[in-house]
């Protein structure tokens, strides 16, 4: 089977700072060799204040660069998901037996379960009520 390439998100920095943003500047000091295509968040956390908990407003600078996949990531990441099949293959095959011994002896689907007659004749004396 033919796989379309995955991609890899690398994180190349990730810093937090308290009270102040950060700058290009900053950024560059952080991450060296930062290129156009890398992808920059900055996150700020606006802080909380209480009785007996708080913390400080923080900003976080987060780098991280987006590549396609090496041969040995992709076989990898294939390997895992045959492993991830065949175990899910055998946890079904386990809940069909599980269910199979708890349905063991009961009539099959083609035979009548309860007699119909009987049940007619329930439904006639519900309406008559």
């Amino acid at each position: 089977m033919a796989w379309k390439r995955i991609t890899v998100t690398d994180e190349l920095c990730k810093t937090e700072r308290r009270h102040n943003n950060f700058t290009l500047a900053d950024i560059h000091k952080y991450a060296p060799g930062i290129l156009p295509t890398d992808c920059v968040k900055i996150k700020h956390d606006e802080g909380y204040e209480s009785d007996n908990n708080s913390w400080d407003p923080s900003y976080t600078l987060i780098v991280t660069r987006t590549r396609d996949a090496t041969d040995e990531e992709m076989a990898k990441f294939v390997q895992s998901l045959e492993e991830r099949k065949a175990k899910s293959k055998f946890e079904r095959y386990e809940y069909f037996l599980q269910l199979k011994g708890e349905f063991d002896g009961l009539p099959a689907p083609d035979e009548p379960i309860w007699d119909k007659e009987e049940e007619q004749e329930r439904r006639r004396n519900n309406n008559k009520r």
